[in-house]
């Protein structure tokens, strides 16, 4: 049985509504802070289309010397198809190794993922949530 062809994403897709979610992450260079990893501290932002019950996640990395609002409305197009978009902004714009930087991406996914758990709203909020005072 033939795959069914991809809908081109050369135009804006079906889903006209998306939600950004931003936050700011803690995670390891290289990932293990046993192994001297320097703590870093990343602000992500997650675009996501409105109605969809799930979705794949695309992560969007930026290139050299570019953070991820640059590429907003690349990340709202492919969204717009039915996508969640992931991007990280690396700090200072600085360049880590392959080695060095895959952690952040597994940082940032896990945080995407108790977001869209929790039904957080677009707004920034504190990471962890904080706890209301009549729980």
């Amino acid at each position: 049985m033939a795959a069914a062809p991809l809908p081109p994403l050369d135009g804006p897709g079906p889903f006209a509504e998306l939600t950004e979610l931003k936050g700011l992450i803690t995670t390891h260079r290289g990932g293990d802070p046993q192994m001297g990893g320097a703590v870093v501290r990343l602000p992500v932002i997650a675009t996501i289309p409105q109605g969809a019950s799930s979705f794949p996640v695309v992560c969007l990395l930026g290139g050299v010397q570019a953070g991820a609002s640059l590429y907003r409305p690349l990340a709202r197009r492919i969204a717009s198809h039915g996508y969640a978009v992931l991007q990280y902004s690396s700090p200072l714009l600085k360049i880590f190794s392959d080695a060095e930087e895959l952690p952040f991406l597994g940082a940032a996914c896990a945080w995407l993922r108790r977001r869209v758990e929790r039904g957080d709203p677009a707004e920034d909020a504190p990471f962890p949530a904080p706890v209301p005072k009549d729980a």
